[in-house]
């Protein structure tokens, strides 16, 4: 990887979708990032063009990309939050071989010992704050068999971890990880913040969001068409 030096992998990756205001435009990105020293940094991005959650394809596309150009042997594990969840999403995941550690929603329904269908909230509801707990064997989630583990925050919240192609037990430290990551665009917001710069300024008015969008795409080789707008590589 050129300018960061983040070494040949395999990485963490987190998955994150971010907002972006330029103007009267709300501009909605999905990034993919290395987990670097408590920051993302985006490798891939796509502009959604529209406001909510991404879709299954756009998703798929994105990690394709990345695989094109890195292979799914530079993947440590994919971190990522609720939103992104789903039956094809989790399917095309587990087709490539690339290890991932969701978050699920407290809703989801698995089976119970007996094979009924029970929310995965009621199988863990004698948790009790900051205690964590490991489902023991994989069942099917979203249309495929997976691990689950759980912690109870102080707050009462269930965090609930899915967990295919990568250790179990290292599923709620993963995540708990992934707290600690701020993605770039939070970081050269927050810079916009405190120096009175309007977010509409920003990454391009705040020089950590400036790199931290731009080291990807520095190398010797980058085709000049990816600074191109609207090509899902340059916000």
């Amino acid at each position: 990887m050129p300018l960061v030096p983040v070494g040949d992998g395999p990485w963490r990756l987190t998955l994150d979708r971010t907002h972006w205001k330029f103007g009267a435009v709300d501009i909605h990105f999905l990034v993919l990032g290395i987990a670097y020293r408590g920051i993302a940094l985006p490798v891939f991005c796509s502009v959604l063009g529209k406001a909510g959650h991404s879709n299954t394809a756009e998703r798929i596309a994105l990690m394709e990309r990345f695989l094109a150009v890195f292979g799914v042997e530079r993947i440590a594990v994919l971190r990522a939050d609720r939103e992104f969840v789903g039956e094809a999403w989790f399917r095309g995941l587990q087709a490539q071989r690339i290890p991932f550690h969701p978050r699920i929603q407290c809703d989801t329904l698995i089976p119970n010992p007996w094979n009924r269908m029970t929310r995965v909230d009621a199988l863990l509801a004698s948790l009790k704050p900051s205690q964590a707990g490991l489902l023991p064997g994989r069942r099917p989630v979203w249309g495929c068999f997976i691990h689950r583990s759980a912690l109870r925050l102080d707050d009462g919240e269930l965090l609930i971890i899915a967990t295919s192609g990568a250790p179990q037990h290292e599923a709620i430290d993963a995540y708990a990880d992934r707290w600690q990551v701020k993605p770039c665009s939070a970081v050269s917001k927050h810079e916009a913040s405190t120096s009175r710069i309007p977010t509409s300024k920003t990454p391009l008015a705040c020089p950590r969001g400036w790199a931290c969008w731009l080291w990807p795409w520095l190398g010797p080789t980058a085709p000049a068409n990816r600074f191109m707008t609207g090509t899902g590589r340059f916000p």
